[in-house]
């Protein structure tokens, strides 16, 4: 990650925070992942995925997600733009590790996660009103 990214992640209380030169693409390169800022995901204009089962997604979600349940995600690659962003979530970290591979492996290059999945989400955004 660059230094304004690390930057920004330090402030956002993340610890283990390591600078590439290169940037992200080095940093994507290392093997390690990306994850999307609360403002990236609230505010800017990208692609959220909800890995989950439909049900589960309709029972709760992030604002401005689409239900992409993991098992048909392979089925659904045309109708997600390859040069946008996309930031998944599930709740299940195994598939969206694989979710992440896939889409990188299919050529997408801006793909990020929401840390600490939905739980994560549902856990910071209780933080945020208390």
């Amino acid at each position: 990650m660059s230094n304004k990214v690390a930057g920004s992640a330090v402030k956002d209380g993340y610890k283990n925070v390591k600078v590439y030169l290169q940037g992200q693409p080095a940093w994507i390169n290392a093997g390690n992942r990306v994850y999307a800022s609360k403002d990236n995901i609230t505010n800017e204009k990208i692609i959220l995925i909800d890995l989950r089962s439909r049900k589960k997604s309709v029972a709760g979600r992030i604002a401005r997600s689409v239900s992409i349940p993991y098992g048909s995600l392979d089925d659904r690659l045309a109708d997600i733009p390859k040069k946008a962003p996309v930031v998944l979530y599930s709740d299940n970290t195994e598939e969206v590790s694989e979710a992440l591979e896939d889409l990188r492996d299919e050529g997408y290059k801006k793909v990020a996660l929401v840390a600490g999945n939905y739980a994560g989400w549902v856990k910071s955004e209780k933080v945020k009103h208390e």
